[in-house]
């Protein structure tokens, strides 16, 4: 076995399967402290030694797990961040501003703007991930002109260093607090007992988010994406608009949506939610609301990708959801012939997103290079392979390294996520 598995709903993959993939063997995160340490009492004795060091180290931040230091000069002239040898300096000024160097970022209220694009972080962590950021800054990149609107379920956030360094440097994007309650009372949904149902769901993160991204949609319109996505290009110019699952069009997938304020599409998928709150299946709530109500809504069961069906646009499988669920490890596989067969295969279908499918995925680190290679003494090519020696060559350790450039330079030799769905919003 290789590293070790951390779950509350959906348990991820045999990791006796991973050999050749993105695991890190010695991964541990401080989620993992956290269960491993809950029931010894060892995390107060940490704390306690955390705040020890970081009160005798006044002039080095460590933001545990990015492996990275940020150093703020005695003079506080500037603030130098060492991204995998390259150092940008920020002006004190800049730092105010930005919030750059913190312990915490509490969060601002609400906010819905215009041709906003929208994730959701419904885990009730305090904390986002270097994929979930990832994501964050792909989408930033490719579409500058879109409020890139991050809503989390936490009030604040911890070690918000990467996250204010991408917000600082990409002005669309914004974090703000997300109100559960206040977003779903003035919905469709406003007489379900909301937290009731939820607490009886077996995925309390994922059906939370199901619920919030139909609702949004709704009332302000707009994209949603998923926080397990690379964005690789801009998005589609469209007003309505549904990711199909299958190329054959029978399931759709919602990691991807696009609708005006008010479609009825999205208000039929909440009335359907209202009557027959699925609290067994990970998709009842989501990708098969959306399905069902889109083959309402086209008169037909079968649902051809490429086409549009009143004023919705159903996307090519390939543009959104590249690979089928049950394959999502193809996505980590950093074997030379295999990573390179797969990335050419992604480029060709000249795909929108990457979609790496965390409920599937999440056991799985990305290497994204040597220890070496992190202190600068590597190399790497242009699409960010090196022959698969080291690490560096899955697929998704390739396009973060494109397009998500801070996050993976600030990341050092791991791209990490969280291994399980966290506690849920409630």
């Amino acid at each position: 076995m290789i590293g070790k598995k951390w779950g509350w709903d959906r348990t991820c993959p045999d990791e006796t399967s991973l050999l050749g993939k993105g695991r890190r063997p010695e991964r541990m995160m401080l989620t993992e402290y956290k269960a491993k340490w809950k029931s010894s009492g060892l995390i107060i004795a940490t704390l306690a030694v955390v705040i020890f060091f970081s009160n005798y180290y006044k002039n080095w931040k460590v933001f545990g797990t990015f492996r990275s230091f940020i150093r703020v000069d005695n003079n506080k002239t500037n603030v130098v961040f060492n991204l995998s040898g390259a150092m940008i300096s920020i002006e004190p000024q800049d730092v105010a501003l930005h919030g750059i160097v913190n312990s915490k970022l509490v969060l601002e209220p609400m906010e819905f703007p215009e041709k906003a694009i929208y994730l959701l972080e419904t885990s009730g962590r305090p904390l986002l991930s270097a994929k979930q950021l990832c994501s964050v800054e792909s989408a930033a990149r490719h579409n500058p002109e879109n409020p890139i609107v991050v809503l989390v379920a936490a009030q604040q956030l911890f070690y918000p260093t990467l996250a204010t360094l991408i917000r600082s440097l990409h002005p669309n994007v914004r974090f703000r607090h997300l109100d559960f309650h206040e977003v779903l009372s003035n919905s469709a949904l406003s007489d379900l007992n909301l937290t009731d149902t939820l607490k009886r769901s077996r995925f309390i993160t994922e059906h939370a988010s199901d619920l919030l991204r139909f609702a949004i949609l709704h009332q302000h319109g707009g994209i949603y994406m998923d926080l397990d996505t690379i964005v690789m290009t801009r998005f589609p110019n469209i007003s309505n608009g549904v990711s199909t699952a299958a190329s054959n069009g029978t399931y759709l997938n919602g990691a991807f949506l696009i609708f005006q304020k008010g479609h009825p599409v999205l208000l039929d998928c909440m009335n359907d939610i209202k009557s027959s709150f699925d609290t067994l299946n990970f998709n009842g709530n989501g990708p098969q609301r959306i399905t069902d109500a889109m083959r309402k809504w086209c008169h037909t069961p079968d649902l051809e990708p490429n086409t549009t069906c009143g004023d919705v646009f159903l996307f090519p499988s390939d543009q959104f959801s590249f690979v089928d669920w049950s394959l999502a490890d193809a996505a980590f596989d950093e074997f030379p012939e295999n990573a390179d067969e797969y990335v050419a295969a992604l480029l060709a279908a000249n795909a929108t997103v990457l979609h790496y499918y965390n409920d599937r995925s999440c056991s799985w680190d990305v290497r994204l290079r040597c220890d070496a290679d992190a202190d600068g003494g590597g190399g790497g090519d242009g699409d960010g392979g090196d022959g698969g020696g080291c690490g560096g060559n899955s697929a998704v350790a390739r396009m973060a390294k494109i397009h998500c450039p801070i996050v993976t330079g600030f990341s050092g030799e791991w791209l990490w996520g969280f291994p399980d769905s966290g506690p849920g919003i409630l």
